[in-house]
């Protein structure tokens, strides 16, 4: 009965050590990945031309763009957006269409809409931050190359009295 206790011991020993190993290992890999996520260096300017906002003379918020940051495959901006509109806003989405050099019309939006309240005030701006890129430069196993062209806009402007704003289709 001792033997087989002992034998029975040893085994779950092994076992254990295995299992942790296998855990480090795949617990390196997925904190390798992240650190080569995070570690981007994004402290190159972008080319002047590579960012721009669409003119929307009939919206009553204003996009800036105050910074943007390359490095090849990833990128980053902060933008500010301000209510130059009369009415106050409780809820707006802002949209972007990146091109790279081997991959085309990437679009995204973020967006902010409050339940109820005010979220910008006639007169007030609201800082943004975006980024995005492809880890390791890939899109579905096809390289993507590097940022050619961002380009930000506002779709949509939901104001406090229950009345909205979109972006019309022609000036898409």
């Amino acid at each position: 009965m001792k033997r087989s206790y002992l034998y029975f011991l040893a085994a779950l020993l092994v076992f254990s050590v295995v299992a942790l190993v296998s855990l480090r290992k795949s617990y390196k890999s997925i904190t390798a990945q992240a650190a080569e996520i995070s570690a981007l260096p994004l402290n190159s300017p972008c080319t002047p031309d590579a960012f721009s906002l669409r003119s929307q003379p009939e919206a009553t918020m204003q996009l800036k763009i105050v910074e943007a940051n390359c490095n090849g495959k990833s990128w980053n901006a902060r933008l500010t957006l301000q209510n130059v509109g009369p009415k106050a806003v409780r809820g707006y989405e802002v949209a972007n269409i990146e091109d790279y050099e081997y991959k085309n019309g990437c679009e995204s939006s973020q967006s902010v809409i409050a339940s109820e309240g005010v979220l910008l005030a006639p007169g007030a701006t609201k800082a943004l931050d975006f980024g995005a890129g492809f880890v390791n430069g890939l899109s579905y196993g096809k390289p993507t190359g590097s940022i050619q062209k961002n380009v930000f806009w506002i779709k949509l402007v939901e104001y406090s009295d229950g009345t909205s704003w979109r972006e019309a289709e022609q000036n898409r």
